[in-house]
């Protein structure tokens, strides 16, 4: 039986995509003198593989409810993290099971930031606008939109990120 991967190697900063720090949203006023600097950062790499889907949407429900959200919304953060990791399954893992994707869980004390990286040619590119067409699949983006307080996709030009922002009640 294979098992998630946690991961904590170094990676070059040459490498890396430029990450915003955790925060307000884009727009959201931000008081004087409040609180910004990191309380919390954690990032899981699991192999993509829907087997892995309760493995990330437990250490998730795990993480929201440390951070002081009610029942109900760690509950909806989990709900659009596995539905955002089952989409960078499905549509950003161009080698299938043997891709990863990470998860990146930040919290500065007043959001909670989830970031979803997959190594896929990312939304907009021609092989996936299929996605966007009405049928009866597709909903995962308007779920996320819908539990999260912000929901933006990053294209890195090495795959997407998705990064899913929700506001801490304390």
């Amino acid at each position: 039986m294979a098992s998630a991967q946690h991961s904590k190697r170094a990676v070059p900063s040459s490498e890396r995509a430029p990450r915003p720090a955790p925060g307000p949203p884009s727009g959201a006023p931000v008081e004087a003198g409040g609180d910004l600097g990191l309380r919390l950062e954690i990032i899981l790499t699991v192999r993509s593989d829907p087997r892995y889907l309760s493995v990330v949407r437990g250490v998730t429900q795990d993480i929201a409810a440390k951070l002081c959200l009610s029942r109900d919304a760690a509950y909806a953060v989990k709900l659009a993290v596995g539905e955002a990791c089952a989409n960078a399954m499905e549509h950003g893992s161009p080698a299938g099971k043997a891709d990863r994707i990470s998860v990146t869980f930040a919290s500065d004390g007043r959001y909670l930031r989830v970031e979803i990286s997959d190594v896929g040619p990312g939304i907009c590119a021609p092989r996936n606008r299929r996605f966007w067409r009405p049928r009866t699949r597709g909903y995962g983006i308007i779920l996320m939109r819908s539990l999260m307080d912000k929901v933006d996709f990053v294209e890195t030009g090495r795959g997407t990120r998705v990064v899913l922002i929700k506001r801490l009640p304390c």
